[in-house]
């Protein structure tokens, strides 16, 4: 996992170098995107060299089994079901449906129906009508 993070780290930072560090009027695009990254690089060193010294893990021990694997596995299935129907359906029924299922074992339905409305609604609003940041909106219009 480390080295995963050091990879994806190292091409952030290198992404980085492609926008302006600073410019005419302060900090450009390029400053945090690089600090981040970086420090993220130099975290993910320590953390290797953290795993390497404790070696007494194994892949059992660290996967998950029984209710937590299952529960992983509805977080990737809702998510992989999310990306595949936001441009169809749009961003309020396709995150109301993500939520759904990943509320649908600890709620009951109509609460998390419920609570899985709410929520889509106040993110469309907030990024939509106050931020002008546009969301896809389906065949519907939603």
């Amino acid at each position: 996992m480390g080295s995963f993070l050091l990879v994806c780290a190292g091409l952030m930072f290198k992404f980085s170098w492609g926008y302006g560090y600073y410019e005419k009027y302060g900090p450009g695009p390029g400053l945090f995107p690089l600090w981040i990254s970086g420090g993220l690089m130099l975290l993910s060193v320590f953390y290797i060299l953290e795993s390497l010294k404790e070696r007494s893990s194994s892949f059992d021990k660290i996967f998950p089994t029984g209710r937590e694997l299952a529960y992983m596995i509805t977080v990737v299935v809702s998510i992989s079901l999310f990306i595949l129907i936001i441009d169809f359906a749009g961003y309020i029924i396709a995150a109301t449906i993500m939520l759904v299922i990943l509320f649908w074992r600890d709620y009951k339905w109509y609460w998390g129906l419920s609570i899985s409305i709410v929520t889509a609604l106040c993110l469309y609003l907030v990024f939509q009508v106050f931020l002008k940041i546009p969301l896809p909106q389906g065949i519907f219009g939603a």
